[in-house]
Parts: C-alpha cells; structure tokens; sequence
C-alpha cells in the first residue's frame, strides 16, 4: 500500500468519523472501499457505454443513402431550433 494525503471538508471528516466508530472500522479502511467503490463505478460506466457502442456499430452499415437523410436532419434541426437575436 501507498500513503497518500487527501483533504476532507470539516463536514465529510465528521460523517467519516461517526461511521467508522459506528461500523468499528477504521477510517482508513472506508476511503479506501470509497475508492474501490469509484473505481467500479467508472469502470462499470464504461463497460456499458463499449457494450452500447458496440450494438450500434454498423447500424447504418447498409444504408446508401445517408447525405440525404443527414441533409434533412440537420434542416429539421435548424427550423425546430432557430435562434433568436
């Protein structure tokens, strides 16, 4: 294991401190599981934003025909969103 230095809000040390004493753990222990816990998340996030990317690859891989669709696309777009001076 690394040391490493944080800074905690005055808010945040308290909360960690209540429940490290509730959860007889030390406060050491429940910012590393806080980082664990970022560290899945992310990672997790990231799984399924491949996996969705990955469903859509090719999608339109049959289409010829794309620049018009993509044309009208984008005149829907600028007569729906108009900006106003």
């Amino acid at each position: 294991m690394e040391k490493i230095q944080v800074f905690l809000r005055e808010e945040q040390r308290q909360q960690l401190r209540k429940i490290a004493a509730r959860t007889g753990q030390r406060q050491s222990t429940l910012i590393r599981r806080g980082v664990d816990l970022i560290i899945e998340e992310t990672t997790e996030s990231a799984k399924q934003w491949h996996s969705a990317l990955q469903a859509i690859k090719g999608i339109w891989s049959d289409k010829d025909d794309l620049e018009i669709h993509s044309q009208d696309f984008r005149e829907q777009f600028s007569r729906r969103f108009k900006q106003t001076h």
